[in-house]
């Protein structure tokens, strides 16, 4: 059974394929440990494709906040493992609210 993290990651993979189309992400090394800028290089209106992707997949999760908590060195090095697990989290968080 994949857990809840496995499954957000291959979402988040899903929606770099989307953005990116099937042959460069073909190419690339999509997985939890790459960051989606420094890592797998997706250009600024790719990864905002990508978290508008995951915004629309979890419009309850408060991306808008955990990011206006950071510095840009810190998001262009989210891995998308630390997005994945954000996600997780706040879902989970918000179920146990329910």
């Amino acid at each position: 059974m994949q857990s809840a993290r496995d499954e957000v990651v291959r979402q988040i993979r899903d929606a770099i394929c989307h953005v990116v189309g099937p042959a460069w992400a073909a190419e690339l090394e999509i997985t939890a440990d790459a960051s989606l800028i420094d890592g797998i290089e997706l250009d600024s209106i790719e990864t905002s494709k990508v978290i508008e992707i995951m915004l629309e997949q979890y419009p309850r999760v408060d991306f808008e906040s955990w990011f206006s908590g950071m510095n840009i060195q810190q998001i262009m090095s989210l891995t998308i493992g630390q997005i994945a697990d954000f996600i997780v989290r706040e879902t989970q968080r918000q179920d146990q609210r329910a």
